[in-house]
């Protein structure tokens, strides 16, 4: 086994403090030079007050907070289809506005959970162990939306369709949302889809690992992502998975290109390269992989083959502004859940082909391979 988990470990420990407070400082600078952040492009439907709720598991003595997107009017003769988004190591709530906007605008409730141990807002006590906790706490917001625990409010009880819920994680949030959607002891039967953003450790997954069920995957990936190599993590899952499933490659996309700068064509995963490339050491803390490896139900779990983060040369060519990243990952993931949350996804895979085939013709900073 590589040291690749702990020297992540470490990187993150280092420079969350510092590379994230950079982001923001270059993002607010863009505000004060009247380069603005421009809203996502949105769908038809209002969006209403983004409303945060704070929660706990008793019987995993779990705090998870949950923000809450969805359309302005709500019929309570409807049900609507909930996509669930999973921040990633050091990550936060915000994280998930890009995407959650846009899709709260084209109908869709939008649960955003606060991991317990791997956010942003508590850096002292990030822990990378944690991890086969979170699809636990996936199955816990899952529970509040369809109102099998209390804390939702009034205006969406019983407004959740649970036959139609999509779960997507960014990066670590990637790596347990593999987890939920396929693992057989941590899978969380209820989700319908999954969609992996720049996911973790993809490589760990070997062809057993995704026998368990047909869930419908969709895999977006920036090829010049510095932290998680595209080609040995989303493309090699890509090749290894044997559900519906279409990868979607970001042609100059990065690692960070999913954050809240707009409209910059730079690799901000420069900057936890830059500060912390030297400090990437062993502690021999992280066991979240043995774990794993470890359980009677851990078919398909293998060692990683990865490189470790900016230890590995990019593609040439120039980087993909974070505008354009967002907005074509939206393009996509909202043609893919119109096809994976249907009632008869069959009826549905024309259309998908159709809208994939027309993006991958039409951009030249994408490539897109499907296996429906």
């Amino acid at each position: 086994m590589t040291v690749y988990p702990t020297q992540f470990q470490q990187y993150k420990r280092i420079i969350v403090k510092t590379a994230y407070l950079l982001y923001s400082l270059i993002a607010a600078c863009l505000l004060l030079c009247a380069c603005s952040p421009k809203p996502q492009n949105t769908g038809p439907l209002a969006i209403a007050p983004v409303i945060d709720i704070n929660t706990h598991d008793s019987k995993r003595d779990r705090n998870i907070t949950i923000r809450l997107w969805a359309p302005a009017s709500i019929d309570k003769r409807e049900k609507y289809p909930l996509v669930i988004y999973a921040h990633g190591f050091g990550g936060d709530l915000e994280d998930s506005r890009w995407a959650a906007g846009y899709l709260a605008s084209h109908g869709f409730i939008v649960a955003a959970l606060r991991f317990p141990k791997t956010n942003g807002g508590d850096t002292d006590n990030l822990d990378m162990n944690d991890l086969l906790n979170q699809p636990g706490d996936i199955s816990w917001v899952i529970d509040v939306a369809t109102g099998l625990q209390t804390g939702l409010p009034d205006r969406l009880k019983d407004a959740v369709d649970d036959s139609r819920i999509a779960l997507a994680g960014h990066s670590f949030g990637g790596l347990t949302t593999y987890l939920a959607a396929f693992d057989r002891e941590l899978m969380e039967p209820r989700l319908k889809a999954a969609i992996l953003l720049a996911a973790g450790a993809g490589d760990i997954f070997y062809p057993p690992f995704y026998e368990t069920r047909a869930l419908p995957m969709l895999l977006i990936h920036g090829d010049h992502d510095r932290l998680v190599e595209y080609s040995s993590t989303s493309a090699q899952a890509y090749e290894r998975a044997n559900a519906p499933r279409v990868l979607v490659q970001l042609v100059g996309g990065t690692h960070l290109g999913h954050g809240e700068a707009h409209s910059i064509a730079f690799n901000f995963d420069n900057l936890p390269c830059w500060l912390a490339a030297d400090k990437l050491k062993d502690d021999g803390s992280i066991t979240f992989h043995t774990d794993l490896q470890n359980r009677k139900s851990a078919a398909g779990v293998g060692d990683f083959s990865a490189p470790p983060p900016c230890q590995y040369p990019l593609p040439s060519g120039s980087t993909m502004s974070t505008d354009r990243q967002k907005s074509l990952s939206n393009e996509v993931m909202l043609a893919f859940l119109e096809y994976a949350l249907a009632d008869n996804p069959d009826e549905k895979r024309p259309a998908l082909l159709k809208t994939l085939q027309s993006i991958d013709a039409a951009q030249r900073d994408v490539i897109i391979k499907s296996a429906l």
